[in-house]
C-alpha cells in the first residue's frame, strides 16, 4: 500500500503553530519536515485534489529539493499553475525547523470577485432551472443550492426537510432508483471520474407528492494528499419534459418516416398504373390519326393533336414527380466522383441539341463526394435549362467553372469553417428572369414562362435544390431578364 506522505510528526498532534490561521489564508501554505509534508492548508489542499498521487509525490519532492534562492524558485515552479514561490524556516512546538512554503495562485480571485461568481451562479440556477450539490463524505453532509430545493418543490435550501445527509436526501428519491444512484457514488468513491462521467437519472419525489425525473452528474472530487476523497461536487437538473419532448419527437419522427415510405411507394405504384392508359391514349391518338390520314377533318387532326400532346405532357409529368419522391440521401452509400466525368456522359446525351442549337460549352469542375446518379439530375437540369431558355437569335453559351470558398465567404453563407467548400458557377447568356422571382423556380411546377414557349413541366430545379440539399450544400441564382443567369452551387468537398 503506498504510504502516506501527509504525516503529523507525531499522530493526532500537531507541531505547526498558528495552523487555524493558516487555514483561513488565500495562499496556498504547505510546511515540510525532513522532506515530510506536516500541514498542507485548505487551499493547496484544493489544488492537490486534482492531481494524481504520482503527481503529488513529485510536487511535494520538488519543493523538498530547494535551497531558497529566487533562481531556483523561479524553476520550481516551472508547469505549476503558481507565480510566486517564498521559502521560509519556522519553528515547530517541539522546537524542531521545517521548511514554510507560501505560494500564490495565478488565478486567485477576489472575494469581491468570488461573491459576484457566487450571486451569478444563483442568477443562472433560476433561470437555467438546474442545481448544485455538495456532498461532504467525513462528516456526511450535503449541501443543498436553492436552485436544487427548488427541483424538489422547497422555495429555498432553507426549508428542505429531514436530515442533511446521505439517508436525508435519499428520502427524496424514489425506492428503485436508491440503489441506482447509491452505487454510482461509490463507483466516483472508488474509481473516481472517468471520461464516461455520465449523468444518473432517477426518479425523485416533490414536497407536493408528485413525481419528476432527474438527472445527477459528479463534475468535481476533492481529495487529500494520500487520495482520500474530502468531497463531491456535482449538478442536478429535472429533465421530465426533455425526456417528454424526446418521446413525442421520437414518435413523430416514426409516423413521419412511415408516412414518407408510403407516400414514395404511392408514388411508385401510382406512376405505374397511370402510365399504362396514358400510353393506350397516345397510341391509339396515334394510329386513329394514321388511319383516318386525309379523311380526318382539320378540325379534328388539331383536337387529336392537342389530345396527344397532353398524354406525352402527363407521362413526363408522372416521371418527373416519381424522380423527385424518390430522392434521398439517407441511407445511400456515397462515393468519390469526379464532376467532370458526368459533364463527359452530360455532353454526350445531350449532342443532338447542342448540335442543333450550335451552344459552346465548357467546364471545369471538382471531386466530391456524393451519389453519383443524383448529381447526374443535377447538371443535366442545369445544361438542358440553359439550352432551352435561350435567345432564339444567338447560340447558348455556358461556362461551368469551380473554385475553393475561402474562409470569409463561408462566415457569409454560414457554413462550417473547418469544412472544405467548393463553389461551383454555372453561367449562361440565356433570357434569364427578374431576380424578385428567384425563390419560386425551385417551387415544383411553378413557371415563370408560358407552357407554349417553352416545353417542360416546371419540376427540374425542384430536382436541382433537392440534390444540392442531400448533399448538404446550397443553391442560389442571380439573374436579370435578357441577361442570361448564374446558378452557384455551394457543396463540400
Amino acid at each position: 500500500m503506498r504510504p502516506n506522505i501527509y504525516t503529523h510528526l507525531k499522530e493526532g498532534v500537531s507541531l505547526v503553530p498558528n495552523e487555524a490561521i493558516y487555514e483561513l489564508l488565500r495562499e496556498c501554505i504547505l510546511i515540510l519536515s525532513e522532506g515530510r509534508v506536516v500541514f498542507v492548508n485548505k487551499e493547496l489542499r484544493s489544488f492537490l485534489g486534482t492531481i494524481s498521487i504520482e503527481e503529488q509525490e513529485r510536487f511535494v519532492k520538488k519543493l523538498a529539493q530547494l535551497k531558497g534562492s529566487k533562481i531556483e524558485e523561479l524553476q520550481a515552479l516551472d508547469g505549476l499553475p503558481f507565480e510566486e514561490l517564498k521559502l521560509e524556516t519556522i519553528v515547530l512546538q517541539d522546537n524542531s525547523k521545517a521548511d514554510f512554503f507560501i505560494l500564490n495562485s495565478a488565478k486567485q480571485h477576489t472575494i469581491d470577485a468570488e461573491h459576484f461568481h457566487y450571486k451569478l451562479l444563483l442568477t443562472a440556477e433560476e433561470e437555467l432551472g438546474f442545481g448544485c450539490w455538495n456532498m461532504n463524505i467525513k462528516d456526511d453532509i450535503i449541501f443543498w443550492s436553492n436552485g436544487m430545493a427548488r427541483i424538489f418543490g422547497y422555495s429555498d435550501a432553507n426549508e428542505v426537510r429531514g436530515e442533511s445527509n446521505w439517508a436525508g436526501f435519499l428520502d427524496h428519491i424514489f425506492k428503485e432508483d436508491r440503489i441506482l444512484l447509491s452505487e454510482k457514488v461509490d463507483n466516483k468513491l472508488a474509481n473516481g471520474l472517468n471520461r464516461e462521467n455520465k449523468k444518473t437519472e432517477v426518479k425523485i419525489l416533490k414536497t407536493d407528492g408528485t413525481s419528476r425525473l432527474a438527472s445527477f452528474k459528479t463534475h468535481y472530487i476533492e481529495r487529500v494528499i494520500d487520495g482520500e476523497v474530502l468531497s463531491l461536487y456535482g449538478t442536478i437538473r429535472d429533465i421530465t419534459e426533455i425526456r417528454k419532448n424526446e418521446k413525442i419527437i421520437g414518435q413523430q419522427l416514426t409516423d413521419l418516416n412511415k408516412s414518407n415510405d408510403a407516400l414514395t411507394e404511392f408514388a411508385y405504384t401510382a406512376s405505374h398504373d397511370l402510365q399504362e392508359p396514358l400510353r393506350k391514349i397516345e397510341a391509339y391518338g396515334n394510329r386513329l390519326k394514321s388511319s383516318l390520314g386525309e379523311e380526318l377533318p382539320e378540325k379534328s387532326e388539331r383536337y387529336l393533336s392537342k389530345l396527344i400532346s397532353s398524354t406525352v405532357r402527363m407521362s413526363t409529368l408522372i416521371d418527373d414527380i416519381l424522380t423527385l419522391s424518390r430522392l434521398s440521401s439517407a441511407n445511400i452509400d456515397r462515393d468519390s466522383i469526379n464532376l467532370n466525368d458526368i459533364m463527359k456522359n452530360i455532353m454526350s446525351d445531350y449532342e443532338e441539341s447542342i448540335q442543333k442549337t450550335e451552344a459552346l460549352i465548357t467546364y471545369d469542375l471538382p471531386i466530391v463526394s456524393g451519389i453519383k446518379t443524383q448529381f447526374h439530375q443535377l447538371f443535366q437540369n442545369m445544361v438542358s435549362n440553359a439550352i432551352k431558355f435561350r435567345h432564339l437569335d444567338k447560340a447558348p453559351q455556358i461556362d461551368i467553372s469551380y473554385m475553393t470558398l475561402r474562409k470569409a465567404e463561408k462566415l457569409a453563407y454560414h457554413l462550417d469553417v473547418v469544412k472544405k467548400y467548393y463553389r461551383i458557377k454555372i453561367q449562361d447568356n440565356g433570357i434569364g428572369f427578374d431576380q424578385k422571382f428567384e425563390n419560386n423556380i425551385y417551387k415544383p411546377f411553378k413557371r415563370l414562362v408560358g407552357r407554349t414557349e417553352f416545353s417542360g413541366t416546371g419540376i427540374g430545379l425542384a430536382i436541382s435544390k433537392k440534390v444540392v440539399d442531400n448533399h448538404d450544400g446550397f443553391l442560389r441564382a442571380e439573374s436579370a431578364e435578357g441577361q442570361g443567369t448564374t446558378f452557384f452551387i455551394y457543396l463540400p468537398a
